[in-house]
């Protein structure tokens, strides 16, 4: 691996070198991996207990045997494909893993389900012999709503199916010890229980059983991953000069964000992409709190803005030994802070998982924030619920504070935005190749319309990655909600015994995206809404035109 800075900032350069220094002298590097919670805040709540992922490289290595022992009975039971229900933390890794390796030969093929999009649960459904899939649930708490409501509804699909004779047999789940998840699968005789080290949080959870796993089922070799993390741990504990490499990313984005430069682009190269989507999601939640934080930005495209903004920073990933480049090569070639880092292939991944774990983390005590908590989540969700909890007892959902689709609405909104604000673009809609194409072309128009950062997520996907931050950073968000409701629905069994249910997908969907748009403007955030039919979507191409 070969890292790199070009500052461009005389000032910021100085402040990043003597970051690094003083990181060396308060001894950060020791204190983290003695997992000094002094590091972070006198308080060890919610840090103390969430320091396990520091020994993930070194621990997962007893745990190859069993992993392999169980993906050899897999392959030997003849299934096929494997789609995993989770989100956030739960899925983003082994997306990672599936978009870079690809299914290997004899091994299963991987789809990922994070979403309440019923458009989306069809498709895939549609696309399954079910008699040769196999199901992972994924949940840290074992409690998350859309991986139960999945779990469900397949296992439903499953034991309702002729061909499948047990359908414990056809799912395994991962969760922490103790859970409802656990309690669930030991109750319906799930094939197999993975109970992950409780000490490790969610996002940090990339090298665990939680991205280990799903990685061993399409032929990824994780002990080459494990041994790749292994040397970057070491590299960091040995290396006490200004070259370490976790303090000049530590330092890079903490040192930023404190100058003002809090918008973060993620510009990999088109194989390493998906890795953006999981770095953000780590430094999203883990910086934007109390007031602060850094906004990551995930290019995704070779379209390119008129300008860039000084509050933006970059860090480009690429593989050097394939002739690897950046997506969006006017970036390095600009004049914002850049930070380079180059691996040689893709189970170096193993070790930048490990790297900016460790970085984020030592990010957070240079911004004054506790990274391993999220404090600000659990507003939507609290919402989100009593919407549920109101519908299944007076049968009525409330409708969005939804704008009318038109244009000016939307430039009407955009009209308060200022300088060093941001936009988000929250979508409630079926995540496809064309639909995203069109969204992000919208994106760019408005970047070069109000030269401000602009993100995009899928919901409710995006709640579990940058929804923390949107809640808990400075305000300067301006968030644009999108939803779709499909034509068609799928039901939402109440329970594993029966067909009985009283919510559907995309009833929960929207509440998800109303309970979002209410914390944020409790929060006083701006948030306007639109919700439009599928087919409308393309509008958002002319909306691009005018805007």
């Amino acid at each position: 691996m070969e890292i790199a800075t070009k500052i461009h900032d005389e000032k910021l350069d100085a402040s990043i070198q003597s970051s690094i220094d003083s990181l060396l002298s308060e001894k950060i590097i020791e204190r983290v991996f003695e997992k000094d919670h002094t590091v972070w805040s006198p308080n060890p709540e919610e840090i103390s207990n969430r320091l396990g992922w520091l020994d993930t490289p070194d621990d997962m290595l007893s745990e190859i045997d069993s992993i392999n022992t169980f993906i050899a009975d897999i392959i030997k039971n003849k299934f096929k494909h494997v789609v995993l229900l989770g989100m956030g933390g739960s899925s983003l890794a082994p997306e990672v893993f599936i978009k870079t390796f690809n299914s290997k030969k004899g091994f299963l093929q991987l789809s990922i389900l994070d979403t309440t999009d019923s458009t989306s649960i069809s498709k895939l459904e549609n696309s399954l012999n079910l008699k040769e899939t196999l199901f992972i649930a994924a949940s840290k708490s074992g409690s998350t709503v859309e991986t139960l409501s999945l779990l469900k509804y397949f296992y439903s699909v499953i034991k309702n199916n002729s061909e499948t004779k047990d359908p414990g047999e056809h799912f395994i789940a991962i969760t922490d010890p103790g859970s409802h998840l656990e309690k669930t699968a030991q109750k319906y005789n799930f094939r197999k229980i993975f109970i992950n080290n409780p000490n490790i949080g969610g996002r940090y959870s990339a090298l665990s059983f939680f991205g280990l796993v799903p990685a061993a089922l399409i032929g990824v070799d994780i002990h080459k991953l494990l041994a790749s993390a292994q040397e970057m741990k070491k590299v960091l504990l040995e290396n006490s000069d200004q070259s370490n490499p976790g303090l000049v990313l530590a330092s890079f984005l903490g040192e930023s964000h404190n100058s003002g430069k809090d918008k973060l682009i993620l510009d990999f190269s088109p194989k390493l992409r998906s890795f953006g989507n999981w770095g953000e999601q780590l430094i999203a939640e883990s910086t934007g709190k109390s007031g602060s934080g850094i906004l990551p930005i995930v290019e995704t495209s070779s379209n390119q803005v008129s300008s860039l903004p000084s509050d933006h920073i970059a860090i480009i990933l690429h593989e050097g030994n394939i002739g690897d480049k950046p997506i969006n090569e006017a970036f390095p070639a600009s004049t914002i802070p850049t930070l380079n880092i180059e691996i040689e292939d893709h189970y170096e991944l193993g070790a930048q998982f490990y790297l900016w774990e460790f970085a984020t983390a030592v990010a957070g005590h240079l911004i004054n924030v506790q990274p391993f908590d999220q404090p600000d989540v659990e507003k939507a969700k609290i919402i989100a619920r009593q919407i549920v909890s109101d519908f299944k007892e007076n049968g009525f959902l409330p409708t969005s504070t939804s704008a009318l689709y038109q244009v000016d609405e939307l430039t009407n909104f955009l009209s308060k935005i200022q300088k060093n604000d941001y936009i988000s673009i929250q979508a409630y809609i079926p995540s496809r190749f064309n639909t995203t194409k069109i969204l992000e072309n919208f994106r760019y128009a408005l970047s070069n319309k109000y030269n401000v950062g602009t993100t995009l997520g899928y919901g409710p996907r995006y709640l579990h990655s940058t929804g923390q931050l949107h809640k808990g950073d400075a305000g300067k968000g301006l968030y644009i909600q999108i939803i779709t409701m499909p034509k068609t629905d799928i039901k939402i069994p109440d329970n594993f015994e029966d067909e009985e249910f009283t919510l559907t997908f995309n009833q929960l969907k929207l509440s998800q995206a109303i309970g979002d748009a209410k914390a944020l403007l409790s929060l006083g955030r701006k948030v306007i809404s639109f919700q439009i039919m599928e087919k409308d979507i393309a509008e958002l191409e002319e909306w691009a035109r005018k805007i």
